[in-house]
């Protein structure tokens, strides 16, 4: 028995390929959506600040891949200071052969004053690339019941856990330099981020 779990855990761990890049290493498709997104969220003052972007690689195979972001913009207000957001990003082949980053979903979750992710280093739960890529388009109970495998089912219908560690300000830190360690953990659910209540 020990040994069965051993190796179906081995298997769930090694299908998956996980990397995390630098902002030099990251695609310029995806930099471009990341720019996209950011001047979707400006105020008109604030502007992304695209060396702070991090970026991990979550791969199944050759061809699926998720991509987990978290970029900063600053400036809102005209004042100085920043906000950092988590996105996800499926890769796909277009029609004419070009790579397309579709933007999943985006969330807040963190900036000056209130809490900081200083490297992207996720834990996900292995349905990570099923949830995103067949739960994106928000499908129905009618178009889940004719998928034939059960497993794509559940992992459709529970979602995908995903934390990441952070920093939180304290009441005496100053408001860039978070001290208190904490993990941050969000819910990718029918196309949606949500963040869960630390327990």
């Amino acid at each position: 028995m020990k040994v069965r779990l051993l190796i179906v855990s081995f298997f769930i761990t090694s299908t998956f390929a996980i990397t995390t890049s630098a902002f030099a290493d990251i695609p310029k498709e995806l930099i471009s959506q990341v720019q996209s997104v950011t001047d979707l969220l400006s105020d008109g003052d604030a502007v992304g600040y695209p060396e702070a972007t991090m970026v991990q690689q979550i791969k199944n195979g050759k061809f699926d891949e998720v991509d987990l972001v978290v970029f900063s913009i600053e400036g809102f207000g005209g004042g100085n200071n920043y906000q950092q957001f988590f996105a996800v990003f499926l890769k796909k082949t277009a029609q004419n052969g070009n790579q397309h980053y579709k933007l999943v979903d985006v969330i807040h979750i963190g900036g000056g004053g209130w809490r900081a992710i200083q490297k992207l280093d996720a834990k996900t739960t292995s349905n990570l690339i099923d949830v995103a890529y067949l739960g994106e388009d928000h499908w129905g109970d009618e178009v889940i019941a004719g998928l034939k495998d059960q497993n794509i089912i559940t992992n459709i219908k529970s979602g995908s856990t995903i934390t990441i560690d952070a920093m939180e300000n304290r009441g005496i830190d100053s408001p860039n330099f978070p001290s208190k360690k904490t993990t941050i953990t969000l819910l990718l659910k029918g196309g949606r981020l949500y963040e869960q209540e630390a327990q």
